[in-house]
């Protein structure tokens, strides 16, 4: 096995912003390092093998928006069904619909006129 190399990257200011704000506010990722390199790893799967992409990025459930958006624009939904077989009512629970700005899956359809 290779040693890890030891890189720096500078993160233009308006996406380490951004990055610090997802990582603080919605505690999906456990630190900047781990956001950096969750988005590494969808982009290349993304790039090196794209029917992949998808796997990859299942791996972290999706935001309320995520969500909402695959539902109006997924073609197999059966996919998105057996992806996250809990979802859309995992939203409802409460720890989720904290995550979510106090949204519910319901309130979010209702607003968004989310088809589902």
């Amino acid at each position: 096995m290779s040693e890890e190399p030891n890189l720096e990257y500078t993160i233009d200011p308006s996406h380490y912003d951004r990055i610090i704000k997802r990582v603080q506010k919605k505690k999906r990722f456990k630190s900047v390092d781990y956001f950096i390199d969750q988005a590494i790893k969808v982009y290349l799967a993304w790039e090196e093998n794209p029917e992949k992409a998808n796997t990859v990025m299942a791996e972290t459930p999706p935001t309320l928006e995520q969500y909402g958006f695959m539902v109006m624009n997924m073609k197999d939904m059966q996919w998105l069904k057996d992806t996250w077989k809990t979802y859309p009512e995992d939203f409802d629970e409460e720890h989720i619909i904290e995550k979510n700005n106090g949204k519910s899956w319901k309130q979010y359809v209702s607003e968004n006129k989310v088809l589902f």
